[in-house]
């Protein structure tokens, strides 16, 4: 291969494939375990110069979207296929971060300063103490499963573990997506779709 004119998706791949290429590759934030936290994000955007809106779509851990001008910034070669929602809403975080969020999440705050993020149903599933940087879980469906039926009882919950009743994207939204991104950038595209589901 001609490191020359090597792109990032090439680097990624020749990376994969365990051939040598022209450097070691860098992300950032194209999975949920290289991610930022919303606070951290804003502050390396504006030390980077940069501006623009601090979109969280995982809410446990409050983890950003990286846009674009901030991938280009640190030379990163890979780029997030994410579910996301379809819309988004402000909110602020305790220390005054200001973020988007899935419009659908219901986030709650309760009256010492806690912060919820609460079902359709009612159910809390996780928490953030006053203060604090992330969402703590506080409901694991499968904590209780032995059987076979135990899971069919809590399978609205599981089938969403993953893949949050908030996240209003549907496969053909998921497509569109990575069709957009694989045209349109020479990042290497990331999905981390579905593989959390033992955290439950």
């Amino acid at each position: 291969m001609d490191t020359k004119k090597i792109t990032p998706r090439q680097r990624i791949v020749s990376a994969l494939s365990h051939k040598e290429t022209d450097r070691i590759p860098i992300e950032l934030g194209a999975t949920d375990s290289s991610g930022i936290m919303a606070s951290a994000y804003n502050r390396l955007r504006s030390f980077l110069g940069l501006k623009g809106i601090t979109y969280v779509w995982d809410l446990m851990q409050i983890i950003s979207k990286v846009e674009i001008p901030v991938l280009n910034a640190i030379g990163s070669d890979a780029i997030p296929l994410l579910i996301e929602p379809k819309e988004w809403k402000s909110f602020k975080l305790d220390d005054g971060t200001e973020i988007q969020v899935p419009l659908n999440a219901n986030l709650r705050k309760t009256d010492n300063g806690d912060t919820l993020l609460v079902s359709k149903n009612g159910t809390v599933l996780s928490k953030c103490p006053k203060g604090g940087y992330y969402l703590d879980q506080v409901f694991f469906p499968l904590k209780d499963v032995h059987t076979k039926s135990d899971i069919d009882k809590n399978l609205s919950y599981v089938s969403s573990f993953d893949w949050p009743e908030y996240l209003d994207e549907d496969f053909n939204d998921l497509k569109n997506k990575a069709q957009k991104l694989y045209n349109e950038t020479e990042y290497a595209i990331v999905a981390n779709l579905c593989i959390h589901i033992f955290a439950a």
